[in-house]
């Protein structure tokens, strides 16, 4: 068994490491909420009071999310890149938008940024037409985000919005195979109330798993 499990909530702060299969170090969720495979991991165990839904997260589909380059981004008023994070200076006149086309339309969708030089102002990451969680101080932010129309990843300042950004990342929520699933669950839907749920880790993509409920769950990997 592999010791060390790493898990985020929403707001990309770490949950303690939980491996028990007995539920004696568990995690509450009420809510959607992302779990990190670590590597070398075959195989994870969820036990779980109530049934909950859960996605595997795809690869990162931003380019040039770190801000290398000068490059892949169409900037809204105020926004500039250089040294690696993307600036906005308060001289937009309104809402401001660093955009990026994902082809992106009625889907899950985890995101997560982080804001550094915070001086004032909100920024929101937008997927689609739907908002996310307005920011107002330095950190890594992270959050799902359920798309209805649109096709766009917009990192949205607002009037008064004067601060950095970069390591943009967004990853679209895909359904665990039903054939991955075993111990009697079908599809992305964990239907049983008490027992282990076992799904093969088939490669090194899948790397984070999304959880949406309301539960204790108990997670445990396998080398």
């Amino acid at each position: 068994m592999i010791e060390l499990v790493q898990a985020f909530d929403v707001n990309g702060h770490l949950i303690p490491g939980f491996n028990q299969s007995d539920n004696s170090n568990a995690l509450v969720i009420t809510g959607p909420a992302v779990i990190a495979v670590p590597a070398g991991a075959t195989k994870m165990k969820i036990r779980s009071t109530a049934a909950i839904w859960f996605k595997w997260a795809e690869v990162n589909a931003v380019v040039n999310g770190t801000f290398a380059a000068d490059t892949d981004w169409t900037k809204g008023t105020g926004w500039t890149i250089s040294s690696e994070v993307a600036s906005t200076d308060a001289s937009q006149v309104g809402d401001s938008d660093l955009t990026q086309a994902l082809g992106v339309q009625n889907e899950n969708w985890w995101v997560q940024f982080v804001v550094s030089a915070y001086v004032a102002g909100n920024v929101t990451p937008v997927i689609g037409t739907q908002e996310g969680t307005d920011r107002a101080a330095n950190g890594t932010f992270a959050e799902i985000i359920t798309v209805g129309a649109g096709t766009d990843l917009d990192i949205r300042a607002d009037v008064d919005g004067d601060l950095s950004v970069d390591s943009v990342v967004a990853r679209k929520l895909v359904d665990v195979p039903s054939a991955s699933v075993v111990d009697g669950s079908t599809g992305d839907l964990i239907d049983q109330y008490s027992g282990d749920i076992i799904i093969p880790i088939e490669n090194a993509t899948q790397d984070l798993l999304s959880v949406d409920g309301t539960a204790t769950i108990c997670v445990s990997f396998y080398s």
